[in-house]
């Protein structure tokens, strides 16, 4: 069971990979309805109700959550729900967490916020709150994977406030040496972990 699962990409590659048990909720009815359309028999559904109901009404034995945690507001009562879900039941999630993206959001303060954006996201998380969460649920990690998009950001703000200041010739060359960075300046950052993503994969004691 895919909490949040958009237009259903994720569950259309289970699907095409010969898995065929395996359903989706999202909140938006277009996108449901797009996964529909490329997915048939009807295993995308359309929910309003909250991700603590929906591990009541909806029994798996994995359930994954990516990118969606930071949008609701009842957390530590979706935790609270998580635990009470058998031994050996599965949760895969991704979340933001408080890395480099965050403090470059708050130095160019006229940019889109992905990750410090008070419209969608009720919170940003921390290697300390989600193990605090999963302790809540009795889950105990066994995968974890450390890696973000921040050298994106870096170079996205710094795009941005450079193309009207520098000659075309020398923004140009700047460009070009920043979008070469990327990776390695990424690598350094996961190693270090301060990059913006936590990749989680846990299981019920």
């Amino acid at each position: 069971m895919e909490f949040g699962c958009g237009a259903g990409y994720f569950i259309s590659c289970l699907h095409e990979e010969g898995m065929r048990n395996c359903q989706g909720l999202d909140a938006d009815q277009h996108l449901v309805e797009i996964g529909q359309s490329f997915t048939p028999n009807g295993i995308f559904h359309h929910y309003t109700g909250t991700l603590t109901e929906a591990l009541s009404e909806y029994p798996a034995e994995i359930y994954t959550a990516f990118f969606v945690l930071e949008h609701i507001h009842d957390l530590h009562d979706f935790f609270l729900q998580l635990g009470s879900l058998p031994a050996g039941t599965i949760f895969i999630f991704s979340v933001p967490v408080f890395g480099l993206s965050c403090l470059l959001e708050n130095v160019f303060e006229k940019h889109y916020a992905r990750n410090l954006d008070g419209v969608f996201h009720t919170q940003i998380f921390t290697d300390e709150s989600i193990a605090y969460g999963l302790k809540v649920a009795n889950f105990s990690m066994v995968a974890k994977w450390i890696f973000g998009q921040d050298a994106e950001d870096f170079h996205r703000f710094l795009y941005q406030n450079l193309i009207e200041k520098y000659p075309s010739e020398l923004f140009e060359l700047v460009n070009k040496q920043l979008a070469a960075l990327q990776n390695p300046l990424q690598s350094i950052l996961d190693k270090n972990g301060l990059s913006d993503q936590r990749h989680i994969i846990a299981i019920k004691n």
